[in-house]
């Protein structure tokens, strides 16, 4: 079904094309934006409802050169998923992109998706060092780059359902449900958001909209059966792309430049701005640990980590001894008896 003008939508092509062989580049343009508006008007009386794109930019250490800094210069607003320990990474063996980076956030264009800083599988952590890991996270990122993520998301699995207190208690705003590098996601839903209960009652919105190639001409070609399914049926229509830098990606070019114009097919939506305008889309879930995957053994195995077992018995000793510690100050203080070192008496 379309509510379109045709005449008028022709109309204003044709002007377009009169003028710029003019060379009238100006006029032209207005006459572009004029009949993408006339698009977008037909949307409006068919649907009145807003559809949101989100770009989301996967960064690896392996990505991080002359496309990245182009994309950095060029875009108006880059939504970041980027590692704490490639961030590290990144500053330590690439300054010139760094410092890309850098001027990318001072200048406001920057939205991060952030993780902790570590990267371990948090289900087999203890619940005090997930909450250190992510604090630790924030931290680099803050002291970096000036900035602390509001949205978290790691780029491979590990997750756990105690993060929706422990993200809601760090001051995250938001979460990315799914695992854009190793392709883990929730089986396929018609909501594009969840209201993510944890194990305690906390609430966060999570998106599980897994993201399109957006390198993919398959992908662009489903594209209207997407945005139609969920301008039916989703609470918060969303389609989701993810690139790395350097990808070719001429159909998302395409739909960017499109949005220069008038907002057609949805709103080009930064990572931060997409939560805070639909803070309550979405079916609540609470989800148990059976629903995230991940061997931490065959993981250290895949990558030559030299203790791949013993490092979590050290890490459970370790936590049981600064817990033990903590324990034995508390009592001390409550006692009367501060823990500090013995002085001998002045004669």
């Amino acid at each position: 079904m379309s509510m379109l003008d045709d005449t008028q939508f022709s109309t204003r092509v044709f002007d377009s094309i009169k003028t710029y062989r003019e060379g009238n580049r100006e006029k032209a343009v207005e006459h572009l934006k004029d009949a993408f508006e006339t698009v977008s008007q037909s949307k409006e009386y068919f649907y009145p409802s807003q559809s949101y794109l989100l770009d989301l930019l996967l960064v690896t250490p392996t990505t991080t050169g002359e496309a990245f800094r182009k994309i950095l210069a060029e875009s108006d607003q880059v939504n970041l998923f980027l590692s704490c320990r490639d961030l590290i990474t990144l500053q330590e063996k690439n300054p010139e992109s760094f410092a890309a980076l850098k001027a990318a956030c001072d200048a406001g264009k920057v939205r991060l998706i952030g993780d902790d800083d570590e990267q371990r599988s948090l289900a087999l952590l203890p619940l005090l060092d997930v909450a250190g890991q992510i604090r630790n996270g924030q931290a680099v990122y803050r002291d970096l780059l000036g900035i602390t993520p509001k949205i978290y998301g790691r780029l491979k699995t590990g997750m756990t359902p105690l993060l929706p207190q422990l993200l809601c208690l760090t001051g995250f705003e938001g979460a990315i449900h799914f695992a854009p590098l190793d392709g883990w996601k929730l089986n396929e839903h018609t909501q594009s958001k969840m209201i993510w209960k944890g194990v305690d009652g906390t609430k966060i919105n999570a998106l599980i909209r897994y993201p399109m190639n957006a390198s993919s001409h398959e992908e662009f070609f489903a594209l209207p059966t997407r945005l139609g399914q969920g301008i039916d049926n989703d609470h918060a229509a969303t389609a989701v792309f993810a690139r790395f830098p350097g990808q070719k990606s001429l159909w998302l070019d395409d739909l960017l430049r499109m949005n220069r114009y008038a907002q057609a097919l949805g709103k080009f939506s930064g990572i931060d701005e997409y939560f805070a305008d639909t803070p309550h889309s979405g079916a609540m879930q609470q989800l148990g640990f059976g629903k995230y995957p991940g061997n931490a053994l065959s993981e250290a195995v895949q990558n030559d980590e030299d203790d791949p077992v013993s490092r979590w018995t050290e890490l459970y000793a370790d936590h049981a001894e600064q817990m033990q510690d903590s324990s034995l100050s508390t009592l001390l203080a409550m006692l009367g008896k501060p823990n500090e070192p013995k002085t001998e008496p002045q004669s």
